[in-house]
Formats: structure tokens, sequence, C-alpha cells
């Protein structure tokens, strides 16, 4: 490639038209700030600097003193002398030197045909041809000249010696530039050299601003392509690689970045835009003076996946939305200073702890825009509110976690979709759970106590409370309520269901009338016993007394009691309804209702009775005539096996152990008969004649 020289004999045919020179530049003074000086003035014309190898480094232009025109700079070739290649600056100036020779030449030649053209006109017309100027010359020689012949003569020689001088300065500048001629072609003679240019910029300065850059700028790699190119006004910047492939482009202050001539990403100063196959990807956006910035995702449609918003380099927000561009998750996040004091029973101190804790508040959202769920962290736990919507947007649960277990109340709502909102007070004030709750009756209410669930309240749709059960274990468990529609309170109860039956109900139970009067109503050994009352207040029978136990009263039932030892026994015995859920438990419980310390006998005070009291004829048991089994508080467990059980379609019967809780039990046979000790189960169903004789121990 040519390019420096051609460009050469351009800049030559350039600076034959203009006059204009060209110079080393350590031939001139250049001071701080950028004016070029040759020889105390101004320099106008061409400057060129080479490497130490003396090859050309770059050439500019001056103009007036200042830089104005092209700048352009050359790589460095290690292999370039000036014996082997053109000194193209030679030469150069050389193809000047011989251009403004020429025209010199020209213009002494021009002089020389002059001079002799007047010196010829002279000798014709003034002198009378060349026989009298000859006659004159002969006279002169002999000095016998006239004045007329002498004032002719004194022309005469003038005209001779410009002729003379003209004709030697002609001579001279075209021996000159015979020689110049000569050295131009040993010069041309040499290789020419490669030169491969590195940039090219465009000045035009002036005497304010003697280094203005005006454009545009281009760089170059080795292999001649482009690597930039810098327009200053507008500033634009244009960034390639060795194939000329776009690879970044600066414009007003923005940088994009191209992959394989795609857009890549763009950056401004306070942001950065990310593209994937020349679709946007992500945008990084640094508020000015807020030290906040936000980092956003996009999907390959555009729409926008993800936003984090970050805060002194801390997370502080999060949103997420489907690729449909719709919000479906937003967290907040925020720290806040965690102060626990803790006892040290060993040293008596109380201990201090201040950490950051990690708090955040996430909510989720439904495709149509509305709130899903709401919910507080803190250090990662459920922590606070949790608050839960209906697609409609009405409220559906309010849940308080503590360290990420439910703990008080979490109430559920129903979702009243076509209801008259309820007015509230300061509307314009109301927070968004309020206004959710205008139009939200409550569904339920379950309580807790750090996770585990205490107690569970049912409402109907419309908001009025229905049901109250006490938990444990997540099972029904302690008191229960029933409410009329109306709000009235309609039964209470307990109810058991850690014990072997199940549902079993315990305790006094109580039904009232709608309008709040007392009905009442109480378990009686699991048999439930109504005892009516009229809304007036009054007894409808005899059993609505609450301590009445099938035909008798408590006080009948113990009557006056046996002293037996230690022991106090009742008079008469007390009647047992056995069902198949019935169990030991429900019989101690109706010994309770006795009285206090009221109980059953063992085995060994029940044949004590039987030895002492029924035998003397001082107090009988029924002997089989009402009742035939009487019960003690003893019991134990037995493994049976059972042969050849079905345990299914298409399979052989197979043994099987089962395990079962006997009763020890005192049973009369038949009327008259010796009373025998029998182990009973419980499992036979239907009611058994039965009784036990309640003892209860002496303090």
């Amino acid at each position: 490639m040519k390019t420096l020289f051609i460009f050469l004999v351009l800049v030559f045919i350039h600076l034959t038209a203009t006059s204009q020179l060209i110079t080393e530049e350590k031939e001139l003074k250049i001071d701080n700030d950028g004016w070029h000086y040759k020889n105390e003035k101004p320099y106008n014309g061409l400057v060129i600097s080479r490497f130490n190898n003396q090859q050309i480094k770059s050439i500019f232009e001056v103009k007036n003193g200042v830089l104005f025109g092209f700048y352009k700079t050359f790589y460095l070739d290690s292999a370039f002398s000036t014996e082997k290649f053109q000194d193209t600056l030679l030469l150069t100036k050389l193809l000047v030197e011989k251009s403004l020779l020429d025209e010199e030449c020209s213009h002494a030649t021009k002089d020389t045909v002059e001079s002799n053209n007047q010196l010829s006109l002279f000798i014709l017309e003034d002198a009378g041809g060349v026989k009298k100027w000859e006659k004159i010359q002969a006279k002169a020689n002999d000095g016998n000249l006239k004045d007329d012949s002498k004032t002719l003569w004194d022309k005469g020689q003038s005209l001779i010696k410009n002729h003379k001088d003209k004709k030697e300065i002609q001579q001279k500048k075209l021996g000159n530039l015979q020689v110049l001629a000569t050295t131009i072609e040993r010069e041309k003679s040499k290789q020419v050299h490669v030169g491969i240019i590195a940039e090219i910029e465009n000045y035009q300065g002036s005497g304010s601003d003697p280094k203005r850059i005006v454009g545009p700028y281009t760089a170059f790699h080795k292999n001649g392509k482009k690597k930039m190119i810098k327009i200053y006004v507008p500033l634009s910047i244009t960034h390639f690689d060795q194939n000329e492939n776009k690879l970044l482009e600066e414009i007003h202050g923005e940088k994009r970045f191209y992959i394989n001539n795609l857009l890549s990403s763009v950056v401004t100063e306070n942001r950065k835009t990310s593209y994937q196959d020349g679709k946007i990807n992500r945008v990084e956006y640094k508020l000015p003076n807020e030290n906040r910035s936000i980092d956003s995702i996009f999907y390959e449609n555009g729409k926008i996946s993800k936003v984090e918003e970050f805060l002194e380099n801390k997370k502080s927000k999060l949103s997420l939305f489907n690729e449909l561009g719709t919000l479906t998750q937003t967290t907040s996040f925020y720290d806040v200073l965690n102060l626990e004091s803790n006892y040290d029973h060993n040293t008596g101190k109380t201990i201090k702890r201040d950490d950051e804790a990690h708090n955040k508040k996430e909510t989720l959202f439904y495709e149509n825009g509305y709130k899903k769920l709401e919910t507080t962290y803190f250090n990662d736990l459920k922590n606070g509110f949790e608050i839960a919507y209906y697609e409609s947007g009405n409220l559906e649960r309010e849940t308080t976690y503590l360290k990420g277990k439910k703990h008080k109340d979490e109430i559920l709502y129903w979702n009243h979709t076509t209801k008259e909102p309820k007015e509230i007070l300061n509307e314009e004030y109301a927070t968004e759970i309020e206004k959710s709750r205008r139009n939200a009756d409550k569904k339920n209410i379950e309580t807790y106590n750090y996770g585990s669930l205490t107690k569970r309240d049912l409402y109907d749709s419309l908001g009025r409370k229905k049901q109250m059960n006490s938990i444990k274990n997540n099972k029904n468990q302690g008191t229960f309520e029933l409410y009329y529609p109306s709000g009235s309170l309609k039964s209470k109860g307990n109810i058991d269901t850690l014990s072997k039956a199940q549902d079993h109900f315990f305790g006094d139970y109580f039904e009232y009338h709608e309008q709040g009067y007392y009905k009442g109503s109480q378990w009686v050994q699991d048999v439930l016993m109504h005892l009516y009352y009229r809304m007036d207040g009054k007894v409808i029978d005899k059993r609505s007394h609450p301590s009445y136990f099938g035909e008798k009263f408590a006080e009948e039932i113990i009557g006056k009691p046996f002293i037996l030892g230690n022991i106090e026994v009742a008079e008469f015995d007390f009647p047992v309804y056995v069902e198949d859920k019935f169990n030991f438990e429900a019989l101690n419980y109706t010994c309770t209702k006795l009285g206090e310390g009221w109980r059953l006998p063992t085995k060994d005070e029940l044949k004590l009775i039987y030895d002492s009291l029924c035998v003397s004829n001082k107090s009988t048991f029924h002997d089989g005539k009402n009742y035939n089994l009487y019960f003690t508080s003893e019991t134990f467990s037995k493994t049976i096996v059972k042969e050849n059980v079905l345990v299914g379609l298409g399979r052989a019967p197979q043994d099987r152990e089962e395990t079962y809780t006997y009763y020890e039990c005192l049973q009369f046979v038949s009327p008259g008969k010796q009373p025998i000790w029998v182990n009973n189960l419980f499992w036979v169903g239907g009611v058994t004649r039965s009784a036990f004789r309640a003892v209860r121990t002496i303090k």
C-alpha cells in the first residue's frame, strides 16, 4: 500500500499551488499554548516528526502558527531505513524545491530574453543599427566619444550588463535545477516505503484556542481497517475491531457497546441498558445525588421481568413481572436495630444485643393487578402481619406471625363480591386494610400461641358468630360454644378428643333459649340427660335438676355413708349406662359429680365392701336383680391372637395379634349366687346393667 507516498504527492501539489513550506518538527519552537514558530515568526506549512529510525511519525498542518487542517500519525516500521527506502520527506522537499526552481528558471529565462530584446532594440533604433553601434564602440575604445555618442554608449553598457546579469542568473538556476533533478531521480530509485496510518485528526485552531479539534478523528488498526471514529461537534466516537465490526459508539455522553455488530449495551452517566440478540434485557440506573440505583431485567419479548433497587449498595426493593409485563411480586428490604436483652442466671447480669436485623415486606399480585398476599419478615422468618386478598380485591385473611410461627388471631373473611361496602369514618385518611375490610365479614378466627392452635371461632356468611371451640394438639379439646343466627348463645360445654373415645363430651353442658333464658342440659357418664327449663326459668320436670342422675339425686346416692377403715362408702349404688364409646375416664369423671373426692373403688376396696356390708346385710348389692356388674378402678392390658382373620379379598386369612384393655369387675351371674371376679371388656355394644359403689378416702 502506497498510502503515504500518494498522500505526499497530493501534499506536494497542494504546497506547489499555495507556496506553503514543509519542515521538521524539531526545527520549530512550540510554546505551552500550542503556537508554532520558526525563526521567531508564526509558521505556515507542513510539519513532519520522525521516529528514531527516521521514519515519518506524523504529518500535520499549521496556519499562522496554530494547528489548522489534518494531523496524521503513522505506525512504526522497525524495518525502515533511509538507505533502503525513500526519504519521503526529503523527496517531497526536493519536489517542492524543483517546482519552485522550475518557476524561478522560467522567470529567469523570461528576464534574460526580455533583457536581450531591450538591448537589441536599443542597438537597432537608438544606436542606428549594428554598424553605427560598432563605430561608437571603436570611438569609445579610442577615447574619442562626444557627448551624444557618450550618452548612447553609457545606456548601451547598462543594457549589456543587465542582460549579462540576467543570463548568469538563468544559467545558475538551470544548473541548480539539473543537480536537483539528478538528486530527485536518485531518491526516486529507492524502494517506496509503505506507511500505515494510525490516526487522522482535524484541527481548526485560533488565537483563543490554538489546539481546537473539529473532527472527525479516525484511528486505524495495523491492517488498515478502521479502529475508531470520533466526531467532535457534537461529540461522537465509534470503535471498530480489526475487521471493522462496530464495537462501541460514544454519543452525547452515551456509550453503545456491540457484539457481532449487534447492540449489546448502552451506558450513560447514570444508566446501563443491556441487549441480547438486539433486544433489551437489562437496565441498571443510578439516581444522581441519592446514592440509589435501579437494576431492571427484561424478557426476550422486551417486557420487563425484574427490577431491583439498591440504596447505599444494599438491596432495598425487588419487583417481579410475568412475561406480559404485569407486576406479580414486590419485596421491600430494610434493616433495623435488633435490640434484645437476655438475663444470665450464672452471672446475674442482663446481656444486651443490638445486632442489625434484616427485615422485608413481600407483596404478591394477581394477573388483574390486585394484591394477592402481603407478608412481613424478620431475618427471613414471617413476623408481623400477613394479609391475603381474594382475586376480586376483597380481604381474605389476616394472620399474625411471631418469628416464623402463627401467633394470636388468624382471621378469615367471606368473599362478598356484590355486597354494598360499609362506610368508613375519615375515608380520605383510611388505610388500604381499612378499605378492604369495608366489604369483609369474618368467616372464622383461629387463635394461636406461638404456632399452636388454641381456639377456633366460626361465623356465617353474614359475619355472625356460629361456634367456638378450644383446640389442643389440633383437636377439639376443652370448652365449646354454639350460637343462634341472632348472635345469642345457644349452648356451651366441654369436649375431650384426647381420650380413648372420639368426640367425647365431659362436664356440664348448658343450653339456652334464643332469648337468653337458661334451657339447661347436662352430660352424665357420656349419656346426655336433657334438663329443660321454660323461657321464664321454671323447671319443666324433676329431671331438670343439675345434680340429678337417672332416678336419684347425688345426696340420695350418697345417703348415710359407711366408714370402713380409711374409706367412706356411699350408701347406694350408682347406675352406669355403658355404650360402645364409654371408657374408664368417663366413670371416674361421673364419680366426681357426686362431690369432691368421690371415686371408683379398687378391687380390694370393693371386696371389703362386699364382705363387710353385703354379707352382714348392713348394705346390699342388687345381687343381679337390677345390676349384674360392679366396676373397680383397676385395669390391665392383654394381647390375644385372633386366628384366621380375613385380611382382604383374594388373600388367605392369617393370624393377628390385638391388644385390649380389661377392667376388673365383680359379677353376679344370677340372683342369690356368690359373685365372681371377671375381667370385662367395653367393646361389647348396647347398654349393660352395670353400677359401681363410690368411695372416697377419709383425710
